[in-house]
């Protein structure tokens, strides 16, 4: 028998960290436990949808030394534990001949099936060939950054993650994401040579999983490091800030020549207030034709004007004083949607655009903190048949 005893607040954050990796709509049962391994004073809690292994280790108390693993199922322990009443400890027990565990308080008892250990698909040793650490903040700055340009089209999925990969003589790393319709590209100045760091695709997948777990980590008062240790080989990533580890598989495929999509001569500077104009563009998405979502923009020199296309609801535009205008008028029409994403990743307090004409994308720049680039694709004009 495996019993011990373990904090119900840490119990259920533990818990709920590892079932972001479990799928409720999986046809395979055991994927919907986790495995529980006693580690000496700790437990090691393992969660995986195939693609992503996500472990976590905890301490506990063990009333008696014991030893071995367990299988449990994940969201309904997750249930269990978070609709307990609040207390401070919860004993949890394992019968190997009975293939079940109890949860148990001072009021309350309950039995979960377990299934065979050796059903559950163990993470196979994999040959790391490359080792890199990185501040965690920075990183989860870099997936934030980007993550929202990431593709959802299941025909190019090498689009549908984060490209990341090094120039090792300015020690840059660098981070991107794109749709075809928008792109986000991250810039980090590394502080040390970044010695054969191999280009790599996170899936999509494993980059939503770190922006909601690494926000708790960063500089945690009990972690000592603020870094986290990244392993690569050819067909996977492991991810190390202690207490957890988190392996994926990388996205196979080379990432295409995004350099292309980005214009460099952009003679036309346009600098706005962020605040106001995202305001402005939030009204008026109210009025878009909702196939299109298009909206019309129009710089002059001192202000810009916006207006909603092709909506059978009305009509809006507005004008926006803008901090410094193009030497000559310009007329672009955008997906708001896109456009407002862009700007709400934005840390400065202005939006600066770098325009060559109304046909090429558009550059937006953020230099505050993490420097970005975003480039954004216009769209035909809905008001020409």
């Amino acid at each position: 028998m495996i019993k011990f005893l373990v904090d119900q607040k840490l119990f259920k954050n533990t818990l709920d960290h590892i079932c972001q990796t479990i799928d409720r709509r999986t046809t395979i049962p055991i994927l919907n436990h986790i495995l529980i391994e006693v580690k000496d004073q700790s437990i090691s809690l393992t969660g995986t949808n195939m693609d992503i292994y996500l472990q976590e280790d905890i301490h506990v108390h063990f009333p008696d030394p014991c030893e071995g693993q367990f299988t449990a199922p994940a969201h309904l322990l997750l249930s269990i534990i978070a609709k307990l009443p609040p207390c401070e400890e919860i004993e949890i027990c394992y019968f190997p001949d009975k293939q079940r565990l109890s949860v148990e308080t001072l009021h309350s008892h309950y039995y979960l099936p377990s299934y065979n250990i050796e059903d559950f698909p163990h993470l196979q040793p994999q040959n790391y060939t490359t080792t890199v650490e990185l501040p965690m903040d920075i990183l989860y700055a870099m997936l934030k950054k980007t993550a929202f340009s990431m593709s959802k089209d299941d025909i190019r999925r090498n689009l549908n993650g984060v490209f990341l990969y090094a120039f090792e003589k300015s020690h840059e790393i660098v981070a991107v994401a794109t749709d075809g319709h928008r792109l986000s590209e991250a810039i980090y100045h590394h502080q040390k040579i970044i010695d054969l760091f191999p280009e790599f695709i996170l899936p999509s997948e494993a980059v939503f999983i770190l922006l909601k777990l690494l926000p708790h980590y960063i500089n945690h008062p009990e972690k000592k490091k603020n870094e986290i240790k990244i392993q690569i080989s050819d067909h996977s990533v492991q991810l190390n800030f202690a207490p957890i580890t988190m392996t994926s598989k990388i996205l196979q495929g080379a990432y295409p020549n995004y350099k292309s999509a980005i214009p460099e001569d952009n003679p036309l500077f346009i600098q706005v207030e962020k605040q106001k104009f995202l305001e402005a563009l939030q009204r008026t998405s109210l009025f878009v034709n909702e196939q299109t979502r298009a909206i019309r923009a129009q710089f002059n020199r001192q202000d810009l004007q916006i207006k909603a296309i092709g909506s059978d609801h009305g009509s809006g535009d507005e004008d926006i004083a803008i901090d410094k205008g193009p030497s000559k008028e310009l007329v672009i029409h955008f997906n708001v949607d896109y456009l407002m994403d862009i700007i709400r990743h934005i840390e400065d307090s202005h939006v600066s655009f770098y325009l060559k004409d109304d046909e090429t994308a558009i550059v937006i720049k953020d230099e505050k903190n993490l420097p970005t680039i975003f480039a954004l694709m216009s769209t035909d004009n809905p008001e020409v048949d």
